[in-house]
């Protein structure tokens, strides 16, 4: 996550998800793209939650 931003700089959002699989791991290379990573939580999401905190200074 990125520092909030300053002061005056309006409301800002941090998106937090959760993810629950039905495996222990989804064993993906340390060098695998991001879309690589979605397709396989595509295929594996039991559920998932979505926290959306903000921060405003």
């Amino acid at each position: 996550m990125s520092p909030p931003g300053a002061r005056g700089s309006g409301t800002h959002r941090y998106d937090i998800v959760v993810h629950a699989l039905d495996v222990e791991s989804l064993e993906i290379p340390p060098d695998a793209t991001p879309a690589f990573l979605g397709f396989n939580l595509l295929g594996h999401t039991l559920g998932r939650a979505i926290l959306t905190p903000t921060f405003e200074r």
